[in-house]
């Protein structure tokens, strides 16, 4: 499952994730992007992508200044006590986006 917990000083949240057994931190967000708007992350994929029988999964850090942030974890690639690992990520900023 993917969780997340709010955080107090900084306003922002730390998403983890969980098998029930293990706990692994994946990223932290603020409490709200440049313009107000939600960042909550969008999941967009989950399945076996490398086929060794564990959940990988694709999702996406919303930004609504121009920005993105794609994110893929495999299982595949968990180091030590970890679920999984971060395979890719691809972020940015559009250029003269909304002008």
């Amino acid at each position: 499952s993917l969780s997340w917990v709010k955080l107090p000083e900084e306003g922002g949240f730390r998403y983890h994730l969980s098998d029930g057994k293990t706990k692994q931190f994946l990223f932290a967000t603020s409490l709200q992007s440049h313009y107000g708007g939600s960042t909550t992350p969008y999941i967009h994929w989950v399945g076996d992508l490398d086929r060794d029988g564990k959940t990988d999964f694709l999702l996406d850090l919303p930004d609504d200044n121009c920005g993105y942030d794609d994110r893929l974890y495999l299982s595949s690639l968990a180091t030590g006590p970890s679920l999984v690992g971060k395979a890719a990520q691809l972020a940015g900023r559009e250029a003269a986006c909304g002008c």
